[in-house]
């Protein structure tokens, strides 16, 4: 098996698994240059619409919101640092992540969904474009 399916998507593998459960394990367990293929493409984070899928790794997450608008500090705004295992991209959750009530550690999966728009480099993410994979302690 050299392919992943997540709902309606079909992730790309590297490399051939003998079950399905070997293939998470080594997706949720390592880098993900290691085992998936990319998908994106250079050029396409620059500006614009993304139609695909795509895996990716949370290298660094950052909450960007200026604290003093809310008091209770329920108003966040993430900005990631992302990897396909090919190209290196920011990500900024425009719209609240539903799924993600903390903020994401450095190697935790995601399943980006497109369409998601990129704007100077940076993908705007909101609940409907992102999908939890893993969430790394």
């Amino acid at each position: 098996m050299n392919f992943l399916k997540i709902g309606d998507t079909t992730i790309s593998l590297k490399r051939s698994f003998s079950s399905e459960e070997e293939a998470w394990n080594f997706l949720l367990d390592n880098p993900i240059g290691n085992i998936v293929n990319s998908g994106l493409e250079e050029g396409e984070t620059d500006r614009g619409m993304f139609q695909k899928n795509c895996v990716a790794e949370i290298i660094d997450c950052k909450d960007i919101s200026r604290r003093e608008c809310d008091e209770k500090g329920k108003i966040r705004c993430f900005l990631m640092t992302l990897t396909d295992g090919k190209l290196i991209f920011k990500g900024m959750e425009y719209q609240p992540f539903e799924e993600i009530k903390d903020k994401p550690n450095p190697g935790s999966k995601i399943l980006l969904m497109g369409p998601f728009e990129f704007r100077r480099k940076i993908a705007l993410l909101c609940s409907h474009n992102v999908l939890t994979l893993s969430m790394t302690e």
